[in-house]
């Protein structure tokens, strides 16, 4: 057990974890890089976190990105849903639903 384990141990610690802006790789904690957004993407980004249930938040709108990437979706950046029909975003959110 490393030092740093014990002294964590000793204070009560059991669990922890990182916050969402920052991810843990090849054993190091990184801090993620920040996505800037158009305040007309901001208002897109709310409007699909509020059909999806999520929370939303203009400090880290990236959470609803990571979301919809998550689920399994041939979706890979905003401006691709930002650029969909009614019809064919009608079809994704019906796709997400059902995963």
């Amino acid at each position: 057990m490393k030092s740093d384990e014990i002294i964590l141990r000793e204070m009560g610690i059991v669990h922890w974890e990182l916050k969402s802006n920052f991810s843990f790789e090849n054993g190091r904690v990184e801090k993620e890089k920040k996505l800037s957004f158009s305040k007309e993407e901001k208002i897109f980004l709310k409007s699909l976190a509020t059909s999806f249930g999520q929370s939303f938040s203009i400090k880290n709108p990236e959470t609803i990105i990571n979301f919809i990437k998550n689920l399994n979706t041939d979706v890979t950046n905003l401006s691709e849903i930002m650029k969909l029909s009614p019809q064919e975003k009608k079809d994704l959110w019906t796709k997400i639903a059902k995963n």
